[in-house]
């Protein structure tokens, strides 16, 4: 495959849920099917604002998202490489548009899980104290404050998300 090696994740990779991990040389790509870490899937939104790459090929046809929603996948995983990913792409696109970060996390957690939105909050909490300008961090503070209220007064604590409305 493209001499790409295939390897089944190990553990520790159960949260992210993935399908399959590709690498070859230091290049490693992370495969999903349908949803992204269990509860994030690629959007109508995310599809329109992709790119497509021209990758010489009869077979395949390449897209890639733009790097807001990258950005996104990857506030969801605790590996440092990732972190270090999201500050790169803030700091090598002038005009990151914040407001596409926010709104799809909105949309998203309101169609899943929306525990995820804590993960999301508290990684850009983090980026704001390694000294990264986040103009949505109150909101998305907010939207991670609401939905931990609303589990707490859950009914039920082993599904949050079964009494949230966010």
């Amino acid at each position: 495959m493209a001499g790409f090696r295939s390897n089944s994740p190990t553990n520790g990779y159960e949260r992210l849920a993935l399908s399959e991990i590709l690498t070859r040389g230091d290049f490693r790509a992370d495969l999903f099917c349908d949803n992204v870490c269990g509860r994030f899937s690629l959007s109508e939104d995310m599809k329109e604002r992709s790119a497509r790459d021209d990758v010489p090929s009869k077979n395949i046809e390449l897209f890639i998202c733009s790097p807001e929603d990258i950005f996104l996948f990857k506030t969801m995983t605790d590996r440092e490489g990732d972190h270090d990913d999201c500050v790169t792409i803030v700091k090598n696109k002038a005009d990151f548009d914040w407001d596409i970060v926010l709104k799809e996390a909105q949309e998203q957690s309101g169609k899943g899980k929306a525990v995820w939105i804590t993960w999301i909050a508290n990684r850009l909490e983090e980026f704001a104290e390694r000294g990264m300008n986040v103009p949505i961090l109150d909101r998305m503070n907010k939207m991670a404050d609401e939905y931990l209220v609303k589990w707490e007064s859950s009914s039920s604590l082993e599904d949050p998300d079964k009494h949230s409305g966010i």
